[in-house]
């Protein structure tokens, strides 16, 4: 698992649905087709306490260093790829419920974020991440 904190804010990309209502409240004229993901969102759970804010991610079958966790100064970006093929190129699925490929999850963060002080542990197909909250009077 890679991690890194990157100093500068994250634009939050809006999924193809979300821009289709805001187009139509807008007025614009919404296109003729719709474009699929290419990506799967991940199982996610947020809990917040008073100094931190923990991020359980689902990611079963899927390797450590497939993994990548970016922080920025108002967003957490997971993301990564999970390949597994149990058909073979001669098989044909019958039902079909586990994400494949390229995957990615972007949290919003609202408060101040130590990056020094971030831990993450990736067990059992369980990424845990926890952000130690900038303690109010240490803010500039």
């Amino acid at each position: 698992m890679r991690y890194r904190y990157l100093r500068y804010q994250y634009t939050i990309s809006a999924p193809f649905d979300d821009l289709n209502v805001m187009s139509g409240l807008l007025g614009i004229r919404q296109p003729m087709f719709r474009l699929g993901s290419t990506v799967w969102r991940p199982m996610t759970d947020i809990c917040e306490t008073p100094r931190h804010i923990n991020i359980i991610v689902e990611l079963a079958g899927i390797k450590a260093e497939d993994i990548d966790v970016t922080l920025y100064e108002n967003a957490l970006v997971v993301e990564g790829e999970r390949s597994i093929n149990i058909c073979g190129e001669d098989g044909v699925y019958r039902h079909a419920e586990i994400r494949h490929g390229p995957f990615r999850l972007e949290i919003a963060i609202a408060t101040s974020i130590d990056p020094e002080g971030v831990e993450a542990n990736y067990d059992n197909g369980i990424l845990r991440i926890t952000l130690p909250k900038v303690a109010e009077n240490n803010r500039s």
